[in-house]
């Protein structure tokens, strides 16, 4: 099986599992790569950066939907259960041998840059670059997103929560970049918001996300110089009542 055959299917199997269509996954991937880019990183490490982050939550497959998607706080015993998708995933990789560069992304996903995280209690640079850059996106995303636990919270409050968190869960270099991109990107400023329809954007192998302006001026609309930049070189293919994909 080809490489992207591979990632649509686990992909597809990941949001069938979340029950949201296209969500979760491809806003990590896309929060992935755009940081990726902003460090520098060439074009095939980005583009191994968004497909180990499309694939990260494949292990919650095997997490029963009582646990995953419980309104109160986890007993420790059903944490302990949540703790093991990152090895799950992992060894699910492992079936796909055109996958293989992203075992060592997704099984350490949940590792902490002061050494409490898991499954592994890594450190510092000992987690590889790929899994600090997602546990980051992941974050950021959570926080901006309904989740059957806590609601949203604004663009604004999950960066600074990332910051907060440089240095103990967060690699501080890589959360000092993903401020400065925040600072810089409307379409992250407004990650999360109800009121702006979510668009995808992908230009050749780099995912963006821009958003459809509520009003003229406000977020990213599409006469955004990038916007059209992605519009002009691809095609569109429609994945849910609000989310677009542009690409070749």
């Amino acid at each position: 099986m080809e490489r992207n055959n591979c990632i649509e299917v686990l992909v597809r199997l990941i949001e069938a599992k979340e029950g949201e269509g296209p969500g979760h996954c491809h806003r990590v991937a896309s929060l992935a790569a755009a940081l990726a880019a902003h460090l520098g990183l060439d074009q095939g490490q980005i583009e191994d950066v968004h497909t180990t982050a499309m694939i990260h939550d494949l292990g919650k497959l095997t997490v029963p939907d009582e646990i995953l998607f419980k309104p109160s706080r986890l007993s420790e015993e059903e944490f302990s259960v949540i703790r093991r998708h990152p090895e799950t995933g992992a060894r699910l990789i492992g079936a796909f041998n055109e996958l293989h560069f992203a075992r060592s992304g997704v099984r350490s996903h949940h590792e902490r840059w002061d050494g409490q995280g898991y499954p592994d209690r890594l450190q510092r640079d000992a987690i590889p670059l790929a899994s600090r850059i997602i546990a980051l996106a992941d974050a950021f995303d959570a926080i901006c997103s309904d989740r059957p636990y806590a609601p949203r919270r604004s663009s604004r409050h999950a960066v600074d929560e990332v910051l907060r968190c440089a240095g103990s869960q967060f690699d501080p270099e890589l959360a000092v970049h993903f401020a400065d991109l925040w600072q810089s990107d409307c379409a992250l400023q407004q990650w999360g918001d109800a009121n702006s329809e979510r668009i995808m954007v992908v230009s050749g192998q780099n995912e963006d996300l821009c958003y459809s302006a509520p009003c003229s001026g406000d977020g990213m609309p599409w006469g955004h110089p990038r916007a059209q930049a992605c519009k002009e070189t691809a095609h569109a293919r429609k994945i849910s009542p609000t989310c677009v994909t542009f690409g070749a």
